[in-house]
């Protein structure tokens, strides 16, 4: 079994040139490209799905190769998680290649009921980059998720830490995303299958379940994580749906992670004044994009002319926002502020004390 520590970008398919042609790729070992077609199996009621398991079958070329990856931690898009490959000589799941306890003991009755739920097919491009102190494998995926009639484009950039510190992760990605709006990403292609599947749309983070020792630092990383990983998950929902309630949530969880910064700013210092203003500077533009909702809720009238270009004209602001390199260079800064817990490095004696007090007990 490996550990897959890895942070999910999201790219527009318009500038794909503009990153294989970015100077740090350039300097890159440039490892080639290969066609991956993947099925994802599971069992009529999708046990696997209820349990975070994922079982899927690769075909790069002649080669096949079975791969179960378990639950594992999302935060901030970095995903760390179990994996399990095995190669094999065909298009057919053989199990007993697992070590024991790889398989869950939940799903043990669901063996024999394992059927292909839906397909992924795309181009991988691949390299590998040495950064700072690390030893990073940077790939670009391009293609489809396919269930049914039903697809998905996938434009993706995907950093994995072969060897070295998380943190280089996102140093890496922050450099890019000087040049190129790249936005976390937090819905894995095997999420994106099961919605397509299921013709639903990508679920929301539980809401945190607060301990009653739970210390102030431990409330602010689950608060600020919530908020942070709404805001990513509805930003690539209304990417793709243009749902103006999805583009709603990324304003409230916005205006929620401002409040959290706030309300603990006396015990964890606080991101830089910079990160501060794009944040308000960001509810801004979106709050305008949002207008006509307002008028829409009131007069509770959908299809008026006027509502209906106004909602062309938020979907173009949006769209122009979403190209400006700041904004996917803001969340990868927040991100890294929340999975590498930078505001230590800024709390005075004090601070750290408070930080480790009950909060409810506080």
């Amino acid at each position: 079994m490996s550990h897959e520590t890895e942070l999910k970008l999201s790219l527009s398919p318009a500038l794909v040139d503009a990153l294989l042609h970015h100077p740090l790729l350039q300097q890159a070992e440039d490892q080639g490209s290969k066609t991956l077609f993947n099925t994802y199996f599971d069992t009529p009621d999708l046990a696997l799905q209820r349990n975070r398991v994922a079982l899927r079958i690769r075909r790069a070329g002649e080669q096949y190769l079975q791969t179960l990856k378990t639950q594992g931690h999302s935060l901030g898009g970095l995903h760390q998680r179990g994996e399990w490959e095995y190669p094999l000589a065909g298009p057919v799941l053989d199990l007993s290649l697992l070590p024991e306890g790889a398989w869950p003991a939940s799903l043990e009755q669901c063996l024999e009921k394992l059927t292909p739920a839906f397909t992924t097919d795309f181009m991988r491009h691949q390299w590998r980059l040495h950064w700072r102190d690390s030893d990073i494998e940077l790939v670009l995926d391009q293609g489809k998720v396919l269930a049914g009639e039903r697809t998905q484009v996938i434009s993706e950039v995907e950093m994995e830490l072969k060897q070295g510190q998380v943190a280089d992760l996102f140093s890496l990605a922050e450099q890019l995303a000087q040049d190129l709006p790249l936005y976390v990403c937090d819905i894995s292609k095997g999420e994106r299958g099961y919605c397509l599947f299921l013709q639903q749309e990508p679920r929301d983070q539980a809401v945190p379940q607060l301990e009653s020792d739970a210390s102030h630092e431990q409330v602010y990383e689950q608060l600020f994580g919530y908020y942070l990983n709404g805001w990513q998950r509805h930003w690539e929902i209304y990417a793709s749906t243009g749902l103006s309630r999805h583009l709603e949530r990324v304003r409230s969880h916005i205006r929620s992670l401002i409040d959290v910064i706030l309300s603990f700013a006396a015990v964890i210092p606080t991101p830089d004044k910079a990160v501060a203003q794009q944040l308000s500077l960001l509810e801004a533009r979106l709050s305008g994009m949002l207008a006509f909702r307002t008028i829409q809720g009131l007069t509770g009238l959908e299809h008026s002319p006027l509502l209906k270009q106004e909602r062309l004209n938020s979907r173009e602001a949006w769209q122009q926002l979403v190209d400006e390199p700041w904004v996917g260079a803001l969340l990868l800064r927040l991100s890294a502020w929340l999975v590498l817990k930078q505001w230590r490095l800024h709390a005075d004696a004090e601070q750290r004390t408070q930080q480790a007090v009950s909060f409810i007990g506080s």
